[in-house]
């Protein structure tokens, strides 16, 4: 079996250590990142696909595995600080609506559902019936029309570099399986 660190990291098998022993030339990293989001393309945007057994689940099984799709740690990075800013830049801006939770700085679905079952809670009508639908979108990136978060993105007034960045990471995303053990 493949060390559990190991499984983490992505096609390039760089770890956040060779990352901080790069620190005094941080620079060199920066400008690269700095360089993508300026021209508004996403050049890191490969991903090494591992398959990782699940808990209690047959392994000689299909469902018994997870696939799980592992970008770089530069990679992962820059996208964090490109959807923490849209994040940050979207509630000051009010562009999301306050049952909105996902990718928001602040708000969790658990928030969400709790607000709702305090609303449910609180009503006078004992006898009244309530129904609630909750959804978890499986596949929901894959599914994600390109052109319509273009659009969202430049209604909102985001910077024409980032909107492009953002589209050009979610297009032509390459995977690679990883072979051995896992």
């Amino acid at each position: 079996m493949v060390d559990v660190a190991l499984r983490a990291l992505g096609k390039d098998k760089i770890t956040i250590e060779v990352l901080e022993m790069l620190e005094p030339d941080w620079g060199k990293v920066t400008r690269l990142v700095n360089k993508d989001l300026r021209a508004g393309r996403a050049s890191m945007k490969e991903a090494e696909l591992v398959l990782i057994p699940k808990q209690g689940k047959d392994a000689s099984t299909v469902k018994g595995w997870r696939p799980v799709s592992l970008l770089s740690v530069v990679s992962k990075g820059v996208e964090r600080a490109v959807a923490g800013w849209l994040g940050t830049t979207g509630l000051v801006e009010g562009w999301f609506g306050q049952g909105q939770a996902g990718g928001i700085p602040g708000r969790s679905t658990t928030d969400i559902v709790l607000r709702m079952l305090a609303e449910v809670e609180k009503d006078e009508d004992v006898d009244s019936w309530k129904a609630v639908v909750l959804m978890d979108v499986k596949g929901a990136f894959n599914a994600a029309r390109k052109d319509y978060v273009y659009k969202v993105l430049r209604d909102k007034g985001v910077l024409e570099n980032i909107v492009k960045w953002t589209v050009d990471f979610m297009s032509d995303r390459e995977i690679f399986p990883r072979r051995g053990e896992t």
